[in-house]
């Protein structure tokens, strides 16, 4: 199953995801298995105006789905490689990484939302089971 989350997450199960890198760089010594530079936000058209405030989170949104939509052809048979890499390794979770903690607005979340609409892969924010602590009680 695909899952999204961030670099500093110190609740990974190591023996069973597989790290797809999202973001344009990775924390030094990251165990990274694959880099999927198609999805990554454009520095120049995207990210940078973002940054500078010349881009709403709206817009924002409006040109990176505009940007996975012109790649949608060559993303999708990348996740399915993802996908059988992932089977051959004999790793059940694939985990889109990069920077920004959950909660925060992030592209990594708007590819998953993308993914689900284009590829129908359902794609949640990953909480390893093992260390989750119930906060109901």
């Amino acid at each position: 199953m695909f899952y999204t989350s961030y670099y500093g997450n110190q609740h990974f199960d190591l023996d069973k995801v597989f790290f797809v890198q999202v973001s344009n760089s990775a924390p030094a010594g990251f165990p990274v298995n694959y880099i999927l530079k198609e999805v990554i936000p454009s520095w120049k058209d995207i990210v940078e105006p973002y940054k500078k405030g010349l881009l709403s989170e709206t817009d924002y949104t409006i040109r990176y789905k505009k940007m996975l939509d012109s790649r949608e052809f060559t993303i999708r048979i990348m996740l399915e490689d993802i996908k059988e890499r992932t089977a051959a390794l004999g790793l059940q979770d694939i985990i889109l990484l990069c920077y920004e903690k959950p909660g925060r607005f992030c592209h990594r979340h708007i590819l998953a939302e993308w993914i689900k609409e284009k590829a129908g892969e359902e794609v949640e924010e990953y909480v390893n089971p093992d260390t989750f602590e119930s906060k109901l009680f």
